[in-house]
């Protein structure tokens, strides 16, 4: 898939961005394309943040035409 590879730079890059210092990683579970929109893909992760418990199978909409994260769970990010 040529967005899996996009999509998971993007979410690293934005999660990076959004928790500076204190991001540990991301691990990517899954990516799968938005119903009937060809630049969006949801993403289930987990994220590792120090001074946090890890955030297992969380979801995401990434915009790939974008470059963001568009929709998330409450409180996950």
């Amino acid at each position: 898939m040529q967005g899996q590879e996009q999509v998971s730079a993007i979410l690293k890059g934005e999660l990076r961005a959004i928790h500076g210092d204190r991001f540990r990683s991301v691990e990517v579970q899954s990516v799968m394309q938005y119903p009937m929109n060809e630049h969006k893909y949801v993403v289930t992760y987990n994220l590792n943040v120090e001074g946090w418990l890890p955030i297992v199978r969380a979801k995401i909409v990434v915009d790939v035409s974008k470059g963001v994260l568009e929709r998330f769970e409450p409180d996950l990010l």
